[in-house]
């Protein structure tokens, strides 16, 4: 580190835990001890640490991918884990009566109806009753869609979930700082996370709270699909309309706890870190 500063003019670095091989084990009380004594070592240079927070990446799961394949944030919060956005759906001419059991597969979302000629659509909320979708269906060719949220086997943490955020801030930011907290925002500057991605999930992200979150934040409904597409059987990644996709929409960001781990909204304006060091292996200094 010391040559790196004298020879290269290093303002800053960043470590990045990284393959199946490292040691001290990720999170563990030696990893922290290493981590503390390198903190030190960089104020004794006096450049500063950017706090990376996740072991292989993306960001998410703690270790799960790129690293030694223990999804630790799975295995902590089993519930928090990435969801997905699936659809089920039928065709149908009008003039019957529409009567089908609500998807059991997860959490509904919404029961929309769309005219497959013009593409009108039909918000069918309010004709469910006892489990069941009894509808009275209008003259035309009509797709009848349940939208369901389920788990996916993804073992990140569900990056569309406030909660989730706030866990996996407690089981990284917030470890680090219980250890050192003399280190941030003397030493410890900033943090990097590394693509938190909706990619993930078949490109379906979603959380049980979309909707309601989306309705607070935006006073509309996500229920309706656009009506200027042919919706099809796996829902695609990219939705353009801000009322549909969850790419497009922004979600609740947690504030950083009282002892300011996690916060990222400000940065000091003499940050100088200008590379990241990638640390496959370490041992802890005689």
């Amino acid at each position: 580190m010391a040559g790196f500063v004298r020879r290269c003019g290093y303002g800053g670095f960043s470590i990045l835990p990284f393959g199946p091989r490292l040691a001290p084990e990720y999170l563990s009380g030696d990893y922290f001890e290493l981590y503390r004594h390198t903190a030190r070592k960089a104020a004794e240079l006096g450049v500063t640490l950017s706090l990376y927070d996740e072991y292989g990446f993306p960001s998410g799961s703690g270790g799960w991918v790129n690293a030694d394949g223990v999804p630790r944030f799975a295995n902590r919060y089993p519930d928090l884990t990435l969801k997905r956005l699936d659809k089920i759906e039928e065709e149908l001419d009008g003039g019957a009566v529409y009567d089908r059991p609500l998807s059991d597969a997860g959490t509904l979302m919404a029961v929309v109806a769309m005219e497959t000629s013009d593409k009108r659509r039909i918000d069918l909320s309010d004709r469910i009753a006892d489990g069941r979708i009894v509808w009275q269906v209008p003259d035309g060719r009509w797709k009848v869609m349940q939208f369901v949220c389920v788990e996916d086997p993804d073992r990140n943490m569900d990056y569309l979930s406030a909660d989730a955020a706030r866990a996996y801030i407690e089981m990284t930011h917030e470890a680090y700082y219980g250890r050192m907290p003399e280190e941030f925002g003397t030493t410890i500057t900033g943090t990097f996370f590394d693509e938190p991605t909706l990619y993930r999930a078949e490109g379906r992200c979603w959380t049980p709270s979309f909707n309601d979150d989306f309705v607070r934040a935006y006073g509309s409904s996500p229920t309706l699909p656009c009506g200027t597409i042919s919706v099809p059987k796996r829902l695609r990644p990219g939705t353009r309309c801000s009322r549909c996709g969850p790419s497009s929409t922004r979600r609740p960001i947690p504030s950083s706890s009282a002892s300011g781990a996690g916060r990222t909204e400000r940065w000091p304006p003499d940050i100088r870190t200008t590379r990241s060091a990638r640390i496959r292996s370490a041992r802890r200094p005689t």
